[in-house]
């Protein structure tokens, strides 16, 4: 088997100092097999593996809010983060093989908890430039490592094919289609932190974006975050309830679709699938 990382599984960025949190996902390796169903081909792990280590498949899904405050002064504006609130009531995945080319990681989630973080994410924080409180926006996104047990010759693409929610008074978005990546670096990739996913910029001080630990998308440095960016997109969940929606409620679930393709170490190519779900209680 190989386990395509680079770097060590755990070994948390200065995103993660910054934020307060730590990431999920990783661990690997010692006391045996997990008990979590693989795939005979590629496909995604919440752990990571040593050559020749058999390893569990899932993918850990986490949520958190975070904002940019802006300061406009040309020639040059200034631009600050605010500090990053994390969804807690997250279960673990419990993961299943829905096919012989697709696995789920299932969560569940209390509605309170839900509730209570976007409460949190719409009062917001205090713009430090302006002296009011600015909303934060919410984001989604998943870590995994991928695993080739028949070996790899090259990833050809990541791309996330749905994303589906009935949770009340939200809205996810995905991106202007722009949701299919060649090889995404997978170092770091189940070590995450919660910085706002900000681009570089030349009229910003500081210029260069937040660079950390993006999940499924890397470590590669700063991702770019924009309505036209072309690699897979942190998603966006939308509070609608000001516009007269309730709030969730238990039974609600939360739906992402992701799928990779390779070519293996014989150079044939395989293709996985990754349904996360997420289940309001």
């Amino acid at each position: 088997m190989i386990t395509i990382y680079l770097a060590i599984a755990g070994a948390c960025a200065e995103d993660e100092a910054n934020a307060g949190g730590g990431g999920g996902g990783g661990g690997g390796g010692g006391g045996g097999a997990p008990a979590n169903p693989t795939l005979n081909q590629i496909y995604f792990s919440a752990t990571q593996s040593l050559l020749g280590e058999e390893s569990g498949g899932g993918a850990f899904l986490y949520m958190y809010a975070n904002a940019q405050f802006v300061q406009f002064n040309p020639p040059v504006s200034n631009r600050s983060y605010a500090t990053p609130v994390i969804l807690g009531g997250l279960s673990p995945p419990t993961v299943t093989a829905l096919s012989s080319t697709e696995l789920k990681s299932a969560h569940t989630l209390p509605a309170s908890d839900l509730i209570t973080f976007m409460n949190t994410a719409q009062t917001g924080q205090t713009n430090p430039f302006t002296g009011f409180n600015q909303s934060l926006q919410i984001f989604i996104n998943i870590a995994m490592f991928l695993q080739a047990p028949n070996g790899l010759n090259q990833i050809n693409y990541y791309e996330l094919i749905a994303a589906n929610s009935n949770w009340t008074g939200t809205g996810i978005f995905a991106g202007f289609g722009a949701i299919k990546t060649p090889n995404f670096p997978q170092q770091n990739s189940t070590t995450f932190g919660y910085l706002y996913p900000s681009e570089t910029n030349p009229n910003l001080n500081p210029s260069s974006g937040n660079s950390g630990d993006w999940g499924i998308c890397g470590n590669s440095g700063v991702l770019a975050f924009n309505f036209l960016a072309n690699p897979i997109s942190i998603l966006n969940l939308f509070d609608s309830r000001g516009r007269g929606a309730g709030n969730p409620v238990a039974g609600e679930v939360l739906t992402l679709r992701y799928k990779a393709e390779a070519v293996n170490g014989s150079g044939t190519t395989e293709v996985c699938f990754h349904t996360v779900e997420v289940t309001l209680t």
